[in-house]
């Protein structure tokens, strides 16, 4: 929800008056106040200052003389924008005009102190009862002038803090008034903010006739200044009012008159405005680049309330990007200014963002007890607008807690809001998330073919709308038209996501649960469609020969599509990729200009409305599916070179697999999962997984509770069994004894070793027959991620190993229990984190050391004191063909300064820069030719779960620095075991033995000796087996 912010522009309308004092007979004070008021007049500021010190300095205890001397340098300073001094004579000034008892005055000075402390300090509540109490004295006078102005001023107030039936009613009569004194500045700008108090309070349409008059009369009498104002407050009606090329042209004319005039308060006021727009568009980068040049004059002007909102709206660009920590950061920021300032609708914006930002991190009942404080906050304010969507939101936050009784007696409420006067047609998406998921798919269509997105609405808005249809046709059997709805959502998505530059939580955002949904359910109606014997939908023909291969398609493209990228982007800095014949080159370089030259002008046919913005569409269209179609020609006949350049899903017959590999993909749905086996040439069957996604997600987390808790005497066979007969017993009913297992995973099966599942008809741990002990298994994020790092060069590293363990953490005491985690211990006051010393690993590094022949000495090997961050970014990470860590490594919040995943490197001999922790973002820095990288630690391979992406670990992280594929464990490793289980794995590698067949052929020995899948189960294999 983004904010906005107008600044009244008072400089025709505040005006200080000096009143002559009554000195008795003229003096030399007096001549001197006399001087420093003409000076003020010419706005020779520091002569009048001058001028009203000395003549202050002379009054001695004359009460009139000091008065006077104290309003004059309260007016210079005012002029100055050196606010806290204005306000410090002004109120001195107050002070003795209360002695004098002089009205007139008094109200001049409660005036002066009163508009300073909104227009300058931003102090609106405490600016309303000056004004209020100068009101009364100019209605006791009545002086007209007077009472047009503060009436003005005391509208204003009140339309900021969200008072808006009480603004209203100030600014019509303050309008009455100026329009019978014939003042027309007075007149334009009751005008415009009149126009701004309906627009405000959600009033869009009646806000028209206020602006338009406003505009004609400043234009008229060339009021510039005014003139500027009401354009920007003009351009946000129009905006709201959803005209959006009137809007940008009003902006544009808007911030030229403000860079003319010199105004920055209303330039950065100006670029907000425009941000906003762009925000609505999806044109992320360049509204957080509009709000950031709003923030740098905001801090530069000292204005808060601007402040305020700009930090709002980044954080609003951030959590449409998926970023919702740096979100939340802006918010409260925002939030402490309001707040502090007293601006009751920027609150009510900032506590909704907040609750917004818990709702899409799942804290479903943080999300509803920041939105019940927004929403009684607007209930308060009483724009209906504003209220419809704090009942939308909070019905959202109860619908995906489960709770959809409530979260549609919300939605009802909100529907029946009358809202006829804004002139806004309200969109009803919550209610029909509500009939989806009840199983009212007919409501839910009509509902949406009630309310469809205007040509110029935002692709989000479209995307949402496509995507909310296409699954209501699935609830109704319709999986043809579903898929054509689905489809236009994932292509709209697709053109937002590459458009922004941090992509990597992009669609874990959005309405509706996050974008990823759209992906989810295309997947699951491509897939329905062909275990249905469907024929394929035209449109989808670009993504797949037949339903199978258009499914795979599409679960690969919510799979570690970041990661691809920055794989992609390594490549093209290493690999010279021309090659291309020069007709292909030349193709593609004509298609790629004149999609750049399209939307080159991207805002120009937005600005031209409706029917220009349909042109520019049907035109960018056919180019871009010509530039689809010839990157998929790339990727069948230059497969280097499209891999580096067009990072993208790869089909499934083009996936480069070997004879003897079987590839199990999996895709997690909303109301069944599916599995797609897929050898070389295609995918060979698919398999329907009957559960929710939430229900397996259940089954999975029950089943490694016992063994990430080390409650390891309870693992259960029968869990292994049935996991093994839901994920794979179908798939392997043609495998073969000789086949080679990749796994694809999605969601939390990124987090399961597939290898200690239990083939059926097994009973006792020692009996059972795992999945690991007939097949070698290797993962990967994404096939896709397989088959770039199949085409792309391997690395030529030219030392063999490099190996760090037992690092010096400063304690004598032994691993905890035996374990490579860290652990806390009770300590006087409280808690302290320690460092168990884990001297085994250092026997683990020398074994392997000698196996592979590398002296132990630094840079190759790194023990002990030698072992720290330094000496590690000082060798040559890049040369080696293996990578060794054995020591601590832990998940975010076990120190408090890390907020990531990290590996412990010796905590003593710290230099500048370095900290003793190798964090999972220094790892993505890294440039490795590495052959294999072995994480002898604990939880390398566990990470946050982001939706569209995997599991962010350190298999994905050492992947994209280079490396070829990554050992990592999935829970707490046991050190013993885990010294011996390394030595075996190390021993087969030197045999010769492939990275998978070495790691199966380690896990079987241990398991001789250690039973438990907790001991030999703990290692997996990412990247190349």
């Amino acid at each position: 929800m983004t904010s906005r912010v107008v600044i009244p522009v008072l400089s025709l309308l505040l005006l200080v008056i000096f009143c002559s004092p009554g000195f008795a007979g003229k003096n030399e004070a007096e001549n001197l106040w006399e001087a420093g008021s003409k000076a003020t007049e010419t706005k020779r500021y520091p002569d009048a200052i001058r001028l009203f010190e000395r003549s202050l300095a002379l009054c001695g205890n004359d009460v009139d003389c000091r008065w006077a001397n104290l309003n004059g340098l309260g007016v210079v300073y005012d002029a100055l924008d050196q606010n806290e001094r204005a306000r410090s004579y002004y109120e001195q000034t107050l002070q003795l005009s209360r002695q004098r008892n002089n009205p007139d005055d008094l109200t001049s000075d409660l005036l002066n102190l009163g508009a300073l402390l909104y227009k300058g300090l931003e102090q609106h509540q405490r600016a309303l009862p000056l004004l209020e109490e100068s009101l009364t004295l100019a209605r006791r006078s009545g002086k007209q002038e007077d009472m047009a102005l503060l009436l003005f001023h005391i509208g204003t107030v009140k339309t900021t803090l969200g008072r808006y039936p009480e603004a209203i009613r100030e600014l019509q009569e303050s309008l009455a008034i100026n329009r019978r004194l014939k003042n027309d500045a007075g007149i334009s700008n009751a005008l415009a903010t009149l126009g701004q108090a309906h627009n405000m309070s959600g009033q869009y349409s009646q806000a028209v006739g206020f602006y338009d008059e406003a505009v004609a009369i400043q234009r008229r009498g060339k009021l510039d200044e005014d003139l500027c104002s009401s354009l920007n407050r003009k351009g946000l009606n129009e905006f709201d009012l959803r005209r959006i090329p009137n809007a940008l042209t009003t902006f544009d004319e808007a911030l030229r008159l403000a860079r003319r005039l010199g105004d920055k308060r209303q330039e950065a006021n100006i670029l907000n405005s425009i941000g906003v727009v762009q925000k609505s568009a999806g044109q992320y980068e360049q509204a957080r680049n509009y709000y950031q040049q709003t923030l740098i004059l905001a801090r530069q002007l000292g204005r808060k309330g601007m402040q305020a909102v700009a930090n709002n709206n980044i954080g609003d660009v951030y959590a449409a990007l998926g970023q919702q920590d740096r979100a939340l950061s802006f918010y409260q920021e925002s939030l402490r200014i309001n707040r502090e300032i007293g601006a009751r609708q920027d609150m009510a914006t900032n506590l909704n963002n907040i609750a917004m930002v818990y709702y899409q991190t799942k804290r479903y009942d943080d999300a509803i007890r920041w939105h019940q404080q927004a929403l009684e906050l607007k209930r308060s304010i009483g724009n209906k607008l504003d209220i419809a969507l704090g009942l939308s939101n909070l019905a959202a936050a109860y619908l995906f807690k489960g709770d959809l009784g409530t979260a549609e007696q919300l939605l009802d409420e909100r529907r029946r809001l009358q809202i006829s006067t804004s002139g806004v047609h309200l969109r009803h998406p919550g209610l029909v998330e509500v009939y989806l998921q009840t199983g009212r798919y007919d409501q839910a269509l009509s509902l949406l073919q009630q309310q469809p997105p205007a040509t110029l609405a935002g692709e989000q808005v479209v995307a949402e709308h496509e995507m909310q249809t296409g699954r209501a046709l699935m609830g109704r059997g319709e999986y043809a038209g579903a898929s054509r709805h689905l489809l236009k959502s994932y292509q709209l998505l697709e053109e937002l996501r590459s458009a922004v530059g941090e992509r990597g939580s992009f669609l874990t955002a959005g309405g509706g649960g996050g974008r990823f949904r759209t992906y989810r359910a295309l997947t699951a109606s491509v897939v329905e469609q062909a275990l249905r014997g469907e024929s394929i939908v035209p449109e989808l023909r670009n993504y797949g020969g037949n339903n199978a291969a258009a499914g795979f398609y599409f679960a690969e493209a919510s799979k570690a599509r970041t990661l691809i990228e920055r794989v992609a982007e390594s490549g093209r800095s290493s690999v010279a990729a021309s090659g291309l014949p020069t007709a292909l080159r030349e193709e593609e370089l004509q298609l790629r200009q004149q999609l750049a030259a399209l939307d080159a002008g991207r805002d120009q046919a937005v600005r031209g409305g409706a029917a220009a913005y349909s042109r520019y569409q049907q035109q960018r269209q056919p180019l871009r599916q010509q530039l689809d179609r010839l990157a998929t020609r790339l990727q069948r006949e230059y497969p280097l070179y499209a891999a580096i350049n067009y990072p993208r899903p790869i089909a499934a017959e083009q996936l480069p697999l070997a004879a003897n590999e079987l590839l199990l993909a999996y895709a997690l749905g909303e109301d069944a999962s599916y599995l797609f086996v897929v050898r070389k040439g295609g995918v060979q069957r698919l398999v329907r997984i009957p559960l929710k996604r939430t229900v397996l997600e259940e089954k999975v987390k029950r089943f490694l509770e016992p063994l990430t808790n080390r409650h390891q005497q309870d693992f259960s066979q029968q869990q292994a069994a049935e996991l093994y007969r839901l994920l794979l017993s179908e798939a392997l009913s043609d495998a073969r004894p000789t086949d080679r297992l990749i796994i694809v995973p999605d969601g939390i099966l990124g987090t399961l070793p597939f290898e200690i599942l239990a083939m059926p008809g097994t009973a006792s741990i020692k009996e059972a027959s795992y999945l690991g002990d007939r097949y070698a298994v290797s993962y990967y994020q994404s096939a896709s991620l397989l088959a770039l790092k199949r085409t792309l060069p391997a690395g030529q590293p030219t030392r063999t190993l490099f190996a760090l363990g037992n690092p010096d953490f400063g304690t004598t005491s032994g691993s905890q229990q035996g374990f490579r985690g860290l652990s806390i211990v009770p300590k006087q006051y409280g808690q302290q984190i320690l460092f168990p010393s884990l001297p085994e690993t250092e026997t683990e590094v020398r074994r392997i050391a000698a196996l592979l022949g590398t002296a132990v000495q630094p840079p190759d090997i790194l023990l002990g004191q030698q072992a720290t961050e330094a000496m590690l970014k000082q060798s040559p990470l890049g040369e080696y063909r293996y990578l060794h860590f054995a020591t601590h490594a832990s998940l975010p919040g076990m120190i408090q300064e890390v907020n990531e995943p990290f590996i412990l490197l010796s905590q003593r001999d710290k230099r500048s820069g370095s900290d003793g922790f190798l964090t999972l973002s220094e790892v993505l820095d890294l440039k490795l030719n590495a052959e294999m990288v072995m994480l002898s630690a604990c939880v390398t391979g566990v990470g946050k779960e982001v939706e569209g992406e995997g599991v962010a670990n350190f298999a994905r992280a050492f992947q994209s620095a280079g490396a070829g594929s990554v050992v990592v464990s999935l829970w707490e490793v046991a050190s013993e075991p885990a010294v011996e289980y390394v030595a075996l794995f190390y021993s087969y590698l030197k045999q010769g033995k492939p990275h998978a067949q070495a790691l199966k052929l380690a896990r079987e020995q241990m398991r001789k000796k250690y039973p438990n899948p907790f001991y030999w189960g703990v290692f997996v294999l990412h990247g190349e087996g």
